[in-house]
């Protein structure tokens, strides 16, 4: 069982690349403030740097590389948008990424992914 919170953005960063090991592969991962859209927004790219899952939106109880879980190139695990409050809220500053709300990766050895099929899920 192992899952890990992605770090926030370094300082008052409005966009920010982080390379994160994920169940043994490197990714790139990509993030940007939409002030238009009130949004933050996540790219990944492999280790070549070739784009796998571009602009997902990070929205709270979502699983953002859902719509992408047939393809062999992500990440076997599960990355999740939570509110910290409980309260389902989507974020509406900056700021609040990585503090009320987290983006967490969970692994695929993960006993609460057991025999969950996590294709277009949520």
């Amino acid at each position: 069982m192992a899952y890990f919170t992605i770090d926030p953005p370094p300082g008052n960063s409005l966009s920010w690349d982080a390379i994160y090991p994920l169940e043994g592969v490197e990714y790139l991962l990509r993030f940007y403030w939409s002030t238009r859209n009130t949004k933050w927004y996540m790219s990944m790219f492999n280790q070549n740097n070739e784009p796998i899952a571009l602009w997902m939106a990070l929205n709270v109880d979502v699983a953002p590389l859902r719509r992408f879980r047939a393809n062999t190139n992500i990440p076997p695990g599960v990355f999740v948008v939570v509110d910290t409050t409980g309260k389902g809220e989507e974020i509406t500053a900056p700021e609040e990424f990585g503090a009320r709300v987290i983006l967490t990766y969970i692994t695929s050895d993960d006993p609460t992914l057991a025999g969950v099929s996590l294709i277009g899920r949520a």
